[in-house]
């Protein structure tokens, strides 16, 4: 340069420029300008469609939850919401710090942080915490307006049931009982029932927890498993990357058949399972018990989890986010993660199954299994149909290229579903703008659309007919034992779940009589099968009772007869 005046100059900025603030550098980083924005939940219920005859309506919204993952109700009809925080949070860290130096990072790869000991993963496990609310309503106008938290900074929340008058909650590495004697809206009960389940990734706890008929609660994999131990429990209990069962007193545990892939299960009338596997809509476990496989370890065993659906691809109506679509047109990283990965259009996060068991919604709808896929905006639906021991899955001939439920809303993203004593459908929304883990985004797209927008939003929504009225909740707390006994015969399977288990919380034996003549004269063919299992946990099961039930006209019932009659097969020969 020629001109010296110049040359310091040049020198002098240069200086100035390597020794700024890193604020005058973050400036460098600029935003996106082409990100979705959130909506309120009046207009994003305005864009999300549904089949003719059904609606869809807010139950709550933020500020009442958020980064919800579950509801459930309870024996006196209430809702019950279990919340999530700290997604993506190490992620959200990581590029704080990273925008800093005012570099985009554009290297192909792939970092986990909470793998990484250090600061970043230390702080999110400071944030990554489970919150569970009681939802009320207030002024009685049939909106839910406050939220009672019941418990608060607990381990990172993945599902709640009811048990014993509160809640159990899988929350890794324990799972707890949560229960308020006194009234007072918060839980002053907080039990340690298991402990010992490892932690990977904070979207596969421990999860979803599910009553069976057969008196367990079943719970989906998450974290490999671990060597389990609880105050009720005689030694500890290995339990590996597999599903697995609990007693609600906290006396036992076991392995079960199936594994849940990402997060959420539901089961069938007669106890079948079907776990989320992500890219698949319909999963089922094997439905020979995990007991009877494990009695000869030179046997081998078949898979099981098994495919029941043979397709992957989802129908979205939605725009995929700017930064999938700029993922998925870089050939470097469409190479790194497959095309199949980086196409807008399959399933790949598939979670929060749910059957519908209920008589609310017109009768093509019972026993259709729902399945959300967040990152598509949609729940779908398919038909399960048995085949031979297990079930295929199909589409349905009106949405062979739609979705039962699909939104334009960029931010609605269903992750879990419930039907509810109403007979209502119930959608879990954990409505953010980015539900994907952040490990599978690149990172300099982190850098200019952030992961965590969203965090403090959530909504509950119930899907019901146009043009009938959800069914009245009962508080069956206030049951008599006749009620229960007719309760576990009804149409819907939260009422007859919800009777099995308050007759045998309540040691209800007057209830037997009752009960054994629905073993043999029930209407369907589930009140003789909650009849049946009933009676066990009351410990008034007689033989008598399981040779009726193995001659029962449905296939269900008969299956379940057979593992009961395993305690006779030594000393009675009629059953033999």
């Amino acid at each position: 340069m020629k001109n010296p005046a110049l040359a310091r100059l040049a020198v002098t900025l240069l200086l100035v420029f390597a020794f700024s603030s890193p604020e005058i550098v973050t400036s460098q980083i600029k935003p996106a300008t082409d990100a979705p924005q959130p909506l309120s939940a009046s207009e994003s219920g305005k864009r999300i469609l549904l089949p003719d005859g059904l609606r869809i309506e807010l139950v709550a919204g933020e500020p009442l939850v958020a980064d919800p993952s579950c509801v459930a109700f309870d024996e006196h009809g209430r809702l019950f919401v279990c919340e999530l925080h700290g997604y993506n949070l190490e992620g959200h860290l990581d590029v704080v710090e990273l925008n800093k130096t005012g570099v985009l990072d554009t290297t192909v790869r792939r970092i986990r942080w909470e793998r990484v000991p250090g600061q970043i993963a230390e702080d999110a496990k400071q944030n990554q915490y489970g919150t569970v609310k009681l939802l009320t309503d207030t002024d009685g106008d049939g909106r839910l307006d406050k939220a009672h938290i019941w418990a608060n900074r607990l381990p990172p929340c993945y599902g709640i049931v009811p048990a014993r008058g509160g809640l159990i909650v899988p929350c890794a590495p324990h799972i707890m009982y949560l229960a308020d004697r006194d009234g007072d809206g918060a839980a002053e009960i907080c039990e340690t029932l298991y402990t010992g389940f490892r932690i990977k990734l904070l979207e596969r706890g421990i999860n979803n927890p599910r009553w069976g008929p057969d008196n367990w609660i079943y719970v989906g994999a998450g974290g490999g498993g671990g060597s389990i131990t609880g105050p009720a429990l005689g030694e500890p209990v290995l339990i590996g990357n597999t599903d697995f069962r609990i007693k609600a007193d906290g006396s036992a545990i076991e392995p079960v058949n199936g594994t849940v892939g990402t997060y959420g299960m539901t089961l069938n009338d007669f106890g079948g399972r079907f776990p989320s596997g992500g890219g698949r809509p319909a999963m089922y476990a094997l439905p020979l018990p995990y007991r009877y496989l494990k009695r000869n370890p030179f046997v081998p065993t078949p898979p099981t989890t098994h495919a029941a659906a043979d397709y992957s691809r989802g129908y979205r109506i939605s725009q995929p986010h700017p930064w999938r679509v700029k993922r998925g047109k870089d050939p470097a990283w469409v190479q790194f993660y497959g095309e199949r990965e980086t196409d807008s259009g399959y399933f790949t996060g598939g979670c929060g199954g749910e059957i519908y068991r209920s008589t609310l919604f017109p009768p093509s709808y019972r026993n259709n299994l729902f399945y959300c896929e967040p990152s598509l905006n949609i729940v779908h639906r398919c038909l399960l149909e048995r085949d031979g021991a297990g079930y295929t899955a199909r589409r349905f001939a009106s949405e062979k290229q739609s979705e039962f439920l699909a939104s334009t809303d960029q931010w609605f993203r269903p992750v879990n579903l419930r039907v509810g004593p109403d007979g209502a459908l119930y959608v879990v929304d954990m409505y953010r703008e980015i539900i994907e883990d952040y490990s599978a985004i690149p990172r300099f797209l982190q850098q200019q659309y952030g992961i965590v927008k969203g965090d403090d939003m959530g909504r509950i929504w119930r899907i019901l007919p146009a043009a009938a009225g959800e069914r009245a909740v009962p508080d069956m707390a206030h049951f008599t034992s006749g009620e229960l006994v007719q309760a576990t015969a009804d149409t819907d399977a939260w009422w007859r779940l919800t009777a099995q288990r308050l007759l045998i919380e309540r040691d209800d034996t007057a209830a037997a009589p009752a009960l054994a003549k629905q073993v043999r004269q029930g209407s369907s063919p589930p009140a003789r099968l909650h009849a049946l299992y009933t009676l066990h946990g009351l410990g008034k099961l007689t033989g008598s009772d399981v040779r009726q039930a193995l001659h029962d006209p449905a296939w269900g019932v008969r299956i379940q007869a057979l593992q009961l009659a395993d305690q006779w097969l030594d000393n009675d020969a009629a059953m033999l």
